[in-house]
């Protein structure tokens, strides 16, 4: 009874179903396209940073640039630069790739003549005529490698920061740093006026400087007054490390330099600790007055294992024996 009393009260509504119904045509219209997008397409639309796609180029506008290939500037650039930077708070990523010069070409790499505050990183920079990367002050350089540049592999202003660069074969030094700056974990190898120069109040840590081409007496690492050098290895070069005044010079490997390991003309130093071998005249050599020099080790240094001016506060040099009876805690070891 129910399901009659259903069917007579639906009937009304069968009559208006139409005869005929229809969905629409089941056919596509053709085949279907690709909706694939490549790694690179949503790379570059995630991307805030700015494409270089060529060289030579100026960048007038602070911002993130990068790399998008390696980069080659040809003879016809004249005095450019492959990348002029002329302005502050700049930051190029070199994105692993390659940026050198034809032997003809007469400008610099990435040089910022105007502006502060860049940061450079990650590729190479090599055979310019000029500075491989030369910026401003208050700028960081790391996780790059520079070489054969004419000029200085890298050269960076005040309060700024170098880390893990290594200089090659640079001919006005692999690394110049100025007031205020930090070089750490560096390696700079045949450059010919030196490996790491910097200016006063610097921290020099922890780098390896080598092959010092010029015959000029020019040391590995060359810091002036007031900085902190430590941790540092220097060999093969003209002199092994030569600083200024009032300066902390300790825990540092220096050996096998054609002169003297450690020069100190300077006064106010204090040269604690370092490891001075095989150098062609004297391990450690201070020509300055009012420095104090405790707990270094020399060995088979050719003219002397220390040279020590007068004026300067030295502790006894001791040889070291079996038993090291000795227990003065500040004497130098020389043998």
């Amino acid at each position: 009874m129910i399901c009659r009393c259903l069917l007579l009260s639906l009937g009304p509504l069968l009559t208006l179903i139409p005869a005929e119904a229809s969905g629409g045509d089941l056919n596509p219209p053709g085949p279907p396209g690709s909706t694939m997008v490549t790694l690179e397409e949503i790379a570059s639309a995630q991307d805030p940073r700015i494409p270089i796609t060529a060289v030579p180029v100026t960048i007038e506008e602070a911002g993130s640039y990068y790399l998008t290939g390696d980069m080659y500037l040809g003879s016809g650039a004249g005095t450019a630069h492959a990348i002029s930077v002329r302005a502050s708070g700049v930051t190029i990523d070199l994105n692993g790739y390659t940026l050198w010069a034809s032997s003809l070409a007469e400008g610099g790499g990435i040089i910022q003549p105007l502006g502060d505050r860049a940061r450079v990183f990650n590729g190479t920079v090599q055979s310019f005529a000029q500075d491989g990367i030369s910026l401003g002050d208050d700028s960081q350089v790391h996780d790059v490698i520079v070489v054969s540049n004419d000029l200085a592999g890298v050269s960076v202003g005040e309060n700024s920061i170098v880390f893990r660069v290594t200089a090659d074969n640079n001919h006005e030094g692999g690394i110049v740093a100025g007031h205020g700056s930090a070089v750490t974990q560096c390696t700079a190898t045949r450059n010919f006026r030196g490996g790491i120069i910097t200016g006063t109040g610097c921290t020099i840590t922890d780098n390896t400087c080598r092959y010092i081409t010029s015959s000029g007496g020019l040391a590995g690492i060359g810091a002036s007054s007031e900085c902190l050098v430590s941790g540092n290895t220097c060999t093969d070069n003209p002199t092994g490390i030569e600083v200024g005044s009032r300066c902390l010079v300790t825990g540092n490997n220096i050996c096998g330099n054609s002169g003297n390991g450690l020069l100190v003309p300077g006064s106010g130093c204090r040269i604690d600790s370092n490891h001075v071998a095989d150098n062609g005249i004297s391990g450690i050599r201070v020509l300055g007055t009012d420095n104090i020099v405790v707990r270094n080790t020399a060995f088979n240094n050719s003219t002397a294992n220390y040279t020590i001016s007068a004026g300067n506060f030295a502790a006894q040099q001791i040889a070291p024996s079996a038993g090291m009876a000795n227990t003065d805690p500040w004497a130098n070891f020389s043998f």
